[in-house]
């Protein structure tokens, strides 16, 4: 089971994995201390949300403490070179922004639909009998 999280929970924490790609639609996050997190979309029907990009050096997060950690939630903006928007009425960028002493790391979703469909993206922290409350 999955409790609702914001990815501000990761600031002072350490990174200690990150699994995630373009195209994927689910990240998985680990820490030092155990804690586990998910990036993911809930999938209602005939929506797609998926990880567009990562931006950064994972060097920069994975053994570091995380000092900012920010989502950005716009629906405003579409650039030309993205394909599907003949095809999508709504679209919604999600970027979650990690920062470390080191440097930053980005990871930017878009959720596409016909405007009927949620293409929000939730973060979770992953509850296991150990971290229940």
């Amino acid at each position: 089971m999955n409790k609702s999280a914001f990815i501000r929970n990761l600031i002072g924490l350490t990174i200690t994995n990150i699994d995630g790609q373009a195209e994927s639609d689910i990240v998985n996050i680990e820490t030092a201390c155990g804690r586990k997190f998910i990036m993911e979309h809930h999938q209602d029907c005939c929506e797609q949300v998926k990880v567009y990009d990562i931006k950064g050096e994972l060097n920069n997060i994975i053994g570091n403490v995380i000092i900012n950690a920010i989502e950005d939630i716009d629906d405003e903006s579409w650039p030309d070179n993205v394909p599907g928007k003949e095809n999508s009425y709504n679209f919604t960028w999600t970027t979650y922004c990690l920062e470390t002493e080191k440097g930053k790391f980005q990871i930017r979703w878009l959720g596409k639909s016909n405007g009927y469909y949620g293409e929000e993206v939730a973060f979770e922290e992953i509850v296991t009998e150990n971290n229940n409350d």
